[in-house]
């Protein structure tokens, strides 16, 4: 038990090893934490994987299957002896097919059947002229015949009948078969008892087992190989013995059977199928019967009977034949080239060694014959590969005709009497040929001999004028010099443009891809020419030239001329001057109501920077350095700081803008825009980063990073709140793993809190909601303000508005950066031009219904009743209708305060009043006449007064009953004496002395009371 913990111990802490090892590599190549998890688990899987390999090969070494695998490629001790017999012949084979016509050779197969005597007892002489290659010995694996015509490959019956390793060897044999030239045919041999037995199914199995061997060859070479039967051993057929006796010499060398010149179509239930081969034998049998008709022969009577009984093997031979080559679906069909009857008999005085008979023409003429003669059958249609040569052949001709029609079109026979102008032309048909160069291909040397007879003669007729290059260079530079900064950028992309067209005219560019080049400058040509030469002959004379040894020299000058000029301006102003083909980025486009107008260059757009890297690299191309230009290398590595200077500048000149608004009323279109988040602010913003998205994090500003922070609580704002969880968490572990762990320089990325995004959301619902309501305001009413100015704060709640700022103040204090920074402070200040926008569209909708009551409610009555009334009636009544106008509907929009009414305020925008209105407010009206009676000093200072006589009198009250309770018990408490205290106790007179300071204390807050006098503490 210890143990097996003490292992999963082990491999517990090697998983928290491969686990630290993926996540400090992730992390510090910034990969996400998915990746991070999968490269663990795929470094898990791989080792799971490899160890499984591993004890798998393991056990494979142990259990010895490696020698069992490659014994596969490894030859046995038998196919060994059988590859050094067949290389010894496969290389004469080949040897002859190079030092002469290639030797046809043929394979021998048979079931022993006497077909290595029959080669042996042919006497005929031997290439190797070796006299054991005679010797009659039992073929063991394959033997080579090399005759001098042709070669014969007897294989050795055990290939037929032996055990499994012939058959794996025969395998081997048909593959090195395959690499030699291929064979001529096939010879089948089997002996004629075979026949005489009339056991049919014997013939059908010997001759499907040599179809089988015979499929895995043909279907490796991919042809039809013809097959030639020979019958051996005829002496064992009655009187065939007796009959070859009585014939001579040379027909005992004669082949003894048909060859059929046409392939026949075997079948075995056709009687007619070898009516051919025993009709020519009856033929031939009967005309040397004749001839022996007046021999003496002891057995006449057979001997003149023997062309009948050989007829008999007819049976036999279609059934063996039937079986070997009559097609069906499980064998690749063969073809039946002839049919031979042959004999080998002992001779008498060496019974060793047999005499074969009816063989000699058939090796020496017939075989070799066949094989250049006999027509190969592919696997394939040979009708389609040779009518697919023909269209080849037929194709090419016609490819050379229209080629030739092509070259006679454009080649001129007589240019002694053409104009240098019909010349260039000329020149441009010429080089026009290789945009087709296949068709032109095969007369292009005329072509090109016309080409260059045709430049000479117009080189001849308007020879070029070289000018001083030194000169020419300097007077361009003091003109860069003196020039502005967009046309000095003009002059250097210009020398750059004339320095390719002079590298190109150096390679042999052609004159149409000249001619759509830019113009060489006047400033910049070094090669004068008649005034009135044609542009192409003008482009020719300069290719001329270009491409002289004198050409070289001028463009090493006019790059070390554009290197200087790159190099005199270290801060390449000119790079960064305007372009006309870039507008520059307007603020009006987004602020149209705006005061000012500030504008961005064009060139610090996202075009800009890719007309830059156009212009930068057209330079390095001028150059043809290996390293780029220093100058221009350490610009494009500063031009992503560059572009942000610069848009941070701008974004600095509106902010003012953005942050003084004026009320106004905003259209339903805007309205809409700021509802869905589409205001200017919100355009421009995504503007900026869509501009700078190709700012690496390590490469942003303070300013660009906090704007991408925003953008990212946006997007995050709108992800649903599972994702916000494991986003959330996600950066949470990244960020411990990044403090725990090793890691450097790790690329963390930024946390984006779930608080963020709720108060990101707060934010945006506040602003649509304020943006709905102003949609929603058919007529002029004060509910857009309605509590901004309320001292109030329930009063502000239900006020968008209220919520819109108050949100925005609490996503600007939760982004709290190190150091308030401008850029930062403009970031923010394009998202508060939105609650800016819409509290002053709420400003100004509240001040036109302000207007619309001041009109209905005080000037019209005052017009209405002025001509009625007198001087202190009017004044009067005004007084009265602006009290009235103060205290109803300017109540909630006014703020009222020592200085009299002023015009409600919230986050510095005012309500949009006149000084006029507010000088009539505050001098006609005393402002307790402008607050409501509650609110009034005056009524507080009565109703505090009034608490306080109501405490006084209740304090009286219980005064006067504490003294009388005290008078009555001094006055009637019994003495020692028995009778009471009154006048005659000591203490009377302290008591007196208290009442009268009572009464005095009374009288006095009589006296304060009436005159409205602050009320002196009372003693107590």
């Amino acid at each position: 038990m210890l143990k097996k913990l003490f292992v999963f111990s082990g491999w517990l802490l090697l998983l928290c090893l491969v686990l630290m090892f993926s996540l400090t590599i992730g992390l510090s190549l910034g990969w996400g934490t998915i990746t991070i998890f999968g490269v663990w688990l795929g470094i898990l899987v791989t080792a799971v994987l490899l160890r499984t390999l591993l004890l798998w090969l393991t056990g494979f070494v142990k259990e010895k299957n490696i020698k069992r695998f490659f014994q596969k490629f490894r030859l046995s001790r038998h196919e060994y002896v059988l590859f050094e017999h067949w290389k010894s012949g496969a290389a004469i084979v080949k040897r002859l097919k190079r030092n002469r016509p290639a030797i046809p050779w043929y394979i021998l197969l048979g079931d022993r059947c006497g077909k290595t005597s029959l080669l042996a007892g042919s006497d005929l002489p031997m290439y190797s002229n070796n006299v054991d290659d005679r010797d009659v010995v039992p073929t063991q694996t394959l033997r080579w015949w090399f005759f001098r015509n042709v070669c014969i490959l007897d294989v050795s019956s055990h290939f037929l009948n032996g055990k499994a390793i012939y058959h794996r060897a025969w395998g081997k044999l048909v593959g090195w078969i395959a690499r030699t030239p291929a064979p001529s045919g096939i010879v089948i041999a089997i002996s004629v008892a075979d026949f005489l037995n009339e056991d049919f199914s014997m013939l059908h199995d010997k001759a499907r087992k040599i179809r089988v061997q015979l499929e895995p060859l043909t279907r490796k070479l991919k042809r039809r190989l013809p097959l030639y039967l020979i019958v051996t051993q005829c002496d064992q057929f009655p009187t065939f013995s007796l009959w070859r006796q009585q014939l001579s010499a040379d027909q005992q060398q004669q082949a003894l059977g048909y060859y059929w010149q046409t392939p026949p179509d075997v079948d075995g239930k056709d009687a007619s199928t070898l009516l051919p081969l025993f009709a020519a034998l009856k033929n031939g049998l009967d005309l040397s019967r004749i001839s022996m008709g007046g021999t003496p022969i002891a057995n006449h009577p057979a001997l003149l009977e023997f062309p009948e009984s050989f007829a008999c093997l007819q049976n036999s031979l279609r059934v063996f034949l039937a079986s070997l080559c009559e097609p069906n679906a499980y064998f690749t069909p063969v073809t039946l080239g002839g049919v031979w009857f042959t004999a080998s008999e002992k001779l008498e005085t060496n019974k060793s060694r047999r005499t074969s008979y009816f063989i000699h023409d058939l090796l020496t003429h017939h075989l070799p014959v066949f094989s250049t003669s006999r027509e190969v059958v592919w696997h394939r249609n040979n009708r389609v590969q040779a009518t697919l040569g023909y269209m080849l052949l037929v194709g090419c001709v016609l490819g050379l005709g229209y080629s030739a029609i092509k070259n006679a079109a454009v080649m001129q026979r007589d240019i002694t009497r053409l104009r240098p102008a019909q010349l260039a032309q000329l020149l441009v048909s010429n080089e026009s040929l290789s945009h087709t160069p296949l068709t032109y291909l095969p007369f292009s040397p005329i072509s090109d001999r016309q080409h260059q007879q045709v430049e000479r003669k117009l080189v001849a007729e308007l020879p070029p004028r070289q000018v001083t290059a030194s000169l020419v260079l300097t007077e361009f530079q003091n003109q860069f010099n003196v020039a502005s900064a967009q046309m000095q950028r003009q002059m250097i992309l210009d020398l750059a443009q004339t320095i390719l067209t002079h590298q190109s005219m150096r390679d042999g560019a052609t004159l149409k891809a000249l001619s759509q080049r830019p113009v060489t400058p006047a400033e910049l040509r070094l090669t004068a020419s008649a005034p009135a030469a044609a542009p192409l002959v003008q482009l020719t004379l300069d290719r001329y030239v270009a491409q002289q040894p004198a050409g070289k020299d001028q463009l090493i000058a006019l790059r070390q001329l554009l290197i200087s000029l790159i190099r005199g301006n270290s801060n390449l102003s000119w790079l960064v001057a305007p372009a006309d083909s870039l507008p520059p980025l307007q603020s009006s486009d987004y602020w149209p109501q705006s005061a000012e107008t500030t504008s961005l260059s064009g060139i610090w757009t996202h075009q800009g920077e890719v007309q830059l890297n156009a212009w930068v690299t057209l330079i390095n191309q001028a150059l043809a350095s290996p390293e780029p230009e220093p100058t221009l290398q350490h610009f494009m590595q500063t031009l992503p700081v560059q572009r942000q200077d610069a848009w941070h500048q701008f974004l600095l000149s509106l902010t003012p803008s953005l942050q003084t608004v004026i009320p106004r009323t905003l259209t339903q279109s805007q309205l809409i825009s700021l509802s869905i988040g589409q205001s200017p602010s919100m355009k421009f913003a995504q503007l900026i980063l869509s501009e700078l998205d190709n700012i690496t994090t390590d490469d942003a500003q303070p300013w660009l990073k906090e704007l991408r922070k925003i953008n990212e609580m946006r997007v995050l704002s709108t992800a649903s709140p599972t994702l916000q969880k494991v986003k959330y968490a996600d950066n949470k572990l990244r960020s411990m793993l990044g403090r725990w762990l090793p890691v450097a320089n790790a690329q963390i990325p930024s946390q984006a809190y779930s608080l963020h995004t709720d108060i990101w959301r707060k934010w945006q619902t506040a602003r649509n909601q304020s943006a709905n309501k102003a949609l929603n305001q058919a007529t002029l009413s004060p509910e857009l303000t309605a509590g901004l100015f309320t001292p109030v704060p329930e009063a502000k709640t239900s006020n968008p508005l209220v919520t819109l700022f108050t949100s925005y103040d609490q996503l600007r204090r939760i982004s709290d950066p190190q150091e308030q920074q401008p850029g930062i402070d403009a970031v923010w200040s394009l998202y508060q031009s939105d609650a800016n926008t819409l509290l002053a569209h709420a400003l100004a909708r509240s001040g036109c219904w302000l207007n619309t009551e001041w009109q209905s409610k005080v000037m019209w009555p005052m017009r209405k009743n002025a001509a009625t009334q007198d001087y202190d009636t009017q004044q009067a009544l005004t007084w009265q209708y602006l009290a009235d106008f103060m205290r109803g509907p300017a109540k909630g929009l006014l703020i009222v305060n020592d200085q009299g009414p002023q015009a409600g305020e919230f986050h510095g925008q005012s309500l949009p009043l006149t000084p006029q209105f507010l000088s009539i407010a505050r001098n006609i009206l005393n402002p307790e006449d402008v607050m409501d009676i509650p609110v009034r000093q005056n009524v507080q200072d009565e109703d505090r007064l009034a608490t306080v006589n109501d405490e006084i009198e209740k304090t009286y009250q219980e005064a006067k009953n504490t003294f009388r309770s005290a008078i009555y018990s001094q006055c009637h408490q019994p003495t020692g004496n028995g009778s009471g205290r009154c006048s005659s106790d000591p203490d009377r007179g302290t008591f007196v002395a208290g009442l009268s300071e009572w009464h005095y204390r009374t009288r006095q807050y009589e006296l304060c009371r009436d005159t409205n006098f602050p009320l002196a503490p009372w003693p107590m």
